[in-house]
């Protein structure tokens, strides 16, 4: 349901949106419209067809994309002259709800599951707070306006500074859409034999835990769990409720080093997660008899 929920919003953005920033051009060039407008439906074409194809890659496109046409259409409506209220307003709640749907925990599971093999089930895992406030908007502003500004620059006949701009745009918001996906691949994965915890800000390769060797799973009742030596700690200090995995003996695995420390074997026997769907998370853990 939310998936087509997001798919009607989207669909319905050229004939509100659209109208938006249609008027809001009215006295530029026509080149510089004609500019705007194939680069307007190319990227809906786009993300029209990755919102009906669930992928982790689609999820990080369509969640960049909705959201850089809620931001068009929000300047498109702060400097338009004489344009009616309705078509202000339409113009900028439809991206925005479609946007708002698109960054919903039940689109990003749909997505994200949409990958798995077989009997396999994957949750997703929370971003770290400090990136999700803090180097998340940054890499977001550079995807969208490194793509963007220099195209547009170019339409408005400023050749040098456009061609600057697009050289320099285009490879730096090719390196922050890189960096948000990489958000979207850190999960849960639940498969026959157990579950991994797949994240690459935590472990140099996916950790699995068997399922004869999982003892509990979870909800951490205090926060002193999550100290000691033996525990893997892939919170990433997101903001959630923590899911403990307590192990029956020791496994052996290889956290990421702090910067400048070399990595270094440990054994662990607790598992610290923060998944965007702890209940969803436990319930499958249960219907597979795992902890």
């Amino acid at each position: 349901m939310a998936q087509w929920l997001m798919v009607a919003f989207w669909v319905a953005a050229p004939f509100t949106t659209g109208e938006l920033i249609d008027r809001t051009l009215v006295d530029a060039s026509g080149q510089f419209r004609s500019t705007v407008a194939v680069g307007a439906w190319t990227l809906w074409t786009a993300t029209l067809t990755a919102a009906l194809v669930r992928r982790p890659v689609t999820l990080t496109s369509i969640r960049l994309a909705m959201s850089g046409a809620t931001v068009a259409a929000v300047w498109s409506a702060l400097v338009a002259d004489d344009v009616a209220t309705t078509v202000m307003v339409a113009g900028v709640v439809v991206p925005t709800c479609a946007s708002l749907v698109s960054m919903s925990s039940t689109i990003g599971a749909m997505f994200i599951d949409g990958a798995s093999y077989g009997h396999e089930r994957r949750f997703s895992l929370r971003p770290p707070a400090a990136i999700l406030f803090g180097p998340a908007p940054l890499a977001w502003a550079a995807t969208i306006f490194g793509v963007s500004v220099g195209p547009l620059l170019l339409a408005a006949e400023e050749w040098a500074w456009g061609a600057i701009a697009t050289v320099v745009g285009v490879p730096v918001s090719a390196a922050a859409a890189r960096a948000l996906h990489g958000l979207t691949r850190r999960w849960l994965v639940f498969v026959p034999a157990g579950a991994v915890v797949h994240d690459f800000m935590t472990t140099r390769e996916p950790f699995l835990m068997m399922r004869n060797t999982i003892a509990s799973f979870g909800p951490a009742s205090s926060d002193s769990e999550l100290a000691g030596d033996e525990l893997l700690d892939a919170t990433q200090r997101a903001a959630g409720i923590v899911v403990m995995i307590g192990l029956e003996k020791a496994v052996e695995t290889v956290p990421l080093p702090a910067k400048g420390d070399t990595a270094r074997l440990r054994l662990v026997n607790r598992v610290a997660i923060v998944p965007t769907r702890p209940g969803a998370a436990v319930a499958e853990a249960r219907s597979r008899n795992i902890g």
